[in-house]
């Protein structure tokens, strides 16, 4: 985040006067420097982004890309400094074609505002139900040709080209069992917490897994959501210290619907 650039702005958007003195005293007069073992390199003015950590970070960080570059044919969705770019068409070609020059668009905006991306994480893909044997035509950013890919992920939810969410679920199992395990002695059937502690500790923990971005992948095939409730089942016979082959409604939990 270009600090001049960030003031600009908020002269721009008419933000008071005295607000904007108070940011200004907040990024200013701030250095850096790099120890390497026991050497020191000489200070540095920062003269872009802000404290990490800071709870005016985010805030800043909104008006600086408030302006966004946005047009009828093309999606922006933005969290942080992730953005995603979706455009829909009869046909790849012409949807790549309306993405190439949204892309010449925002490579502008970009250099104005003195914003870099990674374009080593910057990738496209095609959702559709049949997957044609010829690749899609080249899109590219700041002439760096755009990798095309069956597979992405963002925001932690992986997407496949057929949106079927199978590598996202198999990722949720992973993380499922990781978490499970590193808790074993706090809900296992060891644990000295009661039954209504470790059924908490799970909900805070180890459930949310489960559910993250439902919304997006509720309308996955049953086989997927089936196995979630069943990884439920299991931990839920390990926190109760219940018998392998229990009925699981015995526990008085809601059963995994979306």
């Amino acid at each position: 985040m270009w600090h001049d650039g960030l003031i600009y702005k908020m002269i721009i958007f008419n933000f008071p006067t005295y607000l904007i003195k108070i940011i200004c005293s907040y990024l200013e007069n701030r250095t850096f420097n790099v120890k390497y073992n026991s050497v020191h390199s000489s200070q540095r003015p920062i003269l872009a982004s802000t404290p990490q950590g800071s709870i005016l970070s985010p805030a800043l960080y909104n008006i600086y890309t408030s302006d966004f570059p946005t047009d009828n044919n093309t999606s922006v969705c933005l969290f942080a400094d992730d953005a995603a770019i979706l455009c829909t068409h009869n046909t790849v070609e012409e949807a790549v074609n309306l993405m190439q020059i949204y892309i010449s668009k925002l490579e502008l905006w970009l250099t104005k505002w003195r914003i870099a991306i990674n374009t080593e994480k910057t990738n496209a893909i095609v959702f559709r139900k049949k997957r044609p044997q010829n690749s899609p035509p080249t899109l590219q950013i700041f002439n760096q040709t755009i990798e095309w890919t069956f597979e992405t992920k963002y925001l932690g939810l992986i997407l496949n080209d057929k949106l079927t969410y199978s590598s996202h679920f198999k990722e949720i199992t992973k993380k499922f069992w990781k978490k499970l395990y590193s808790l074993n002695d706090i809900i296992g059937r060891k644990s000295k917490l009661s039954l209504k502690n470790r059924i908490f500790v799970y909900k805070q923990y180890v459930h949310p897994l489960l559910l993250y971005g439902c919304a997006i992948w509720g309308s996955a095939g049953y086989v997927h959501i089936d196995n979630l409730q069943r990884l439920q089942n299991r931990a839920l016979r390990t926190i109760a210290r219940a018998p392998q082959f229990p009925c699981t409604r015995n526990f008085e939990w809601s059963p995994f619907t979306l």
